[in-house]
């Protein structure tokens, strides 16, 4: 190969390298802002109508039913953990987070990863029992979403806890993605209906 082909081929993917970092950049900054966004929206509207005692302004899944004790539980786990993640998730993926805070990274690992299992599970419970709104097609898709986020999540901690943090990493960015499904979803017109 010659010096020239071979300076034209760094040279590309010099340029290759910089536009993938951009794109990366510019993803996770319009992920971050909108799951801020979506986390401060949930947590103040919900807080401040629970507050209020007001919980029938809680018009999804069938919302708030007076005397229904197990279905509301998991009407306000899914919120609160909702707000969590929302707020939490992103915060995993930032390197100089991880870096400089690593106990912080661990624990809201922890705190992350046992929301998004709660979070799921309050999510299957109000579709197939308490009877959310959508239909069978958006059932099976969540059911298929909740098993994913339980998946990547028990890889993710598989290779945290064996220290290969290369792997770990791959495994808690799909776990991100999965667990973000919902959000994806929302912010896309369908409203997670």
């Amino acid at each position: 190969m010659s010096t020239a082909v071979w300076a034209n081929e760094l040279e590309l993917n010099s340029v290759a390298n910089k536009v993938l970092k951009a794109a990366t950049t510019c993803w996770f900054a319009v992920t971050v802002l909108g799951q801020l966004a979506f986390g401060l929206t949930v947590a103040s509207f919900y807080g401040l109508t629970a507050l209020r005692g007001d919980y029938h302004a809680w018009k999804f899944t069938n919302g708030f039913i007076p005397g229904v004790t197990k279905g509301n539980l998991a009407v306000v786990m899914h919120v609160v953990t909702a707000a969590i993640i929302m707020l939490a998730g992103a915060v995993q993926l930032v390197p100089q987070v991880r870096n400089r805070f690593p106990a912080f990274h661990r624990w809201n690992g922890r705190i992350y990863m046992l929301s998004a299992l709660a979070l799921s599970g309050a999510g299957l419970y109000m579709h197939w029992i308490r009877g959310a709104v959508g239909n069978l097609p958006q059932h099976v898709g969540a059911t298929v979403n909740a098993l994913l986020i339980w998946f990547c999540g028990i890889m993710a901690l598989r290779y945290a806890m064996a220290r290969d943090f290369k792997t770990h990493r791959r495994w808690a960015l799909r776990f991100f993605l999965v667990v973000s499904g919902s959000w994806f979803r929302v912010w896309s017109g369908d409203g997670g209906r």
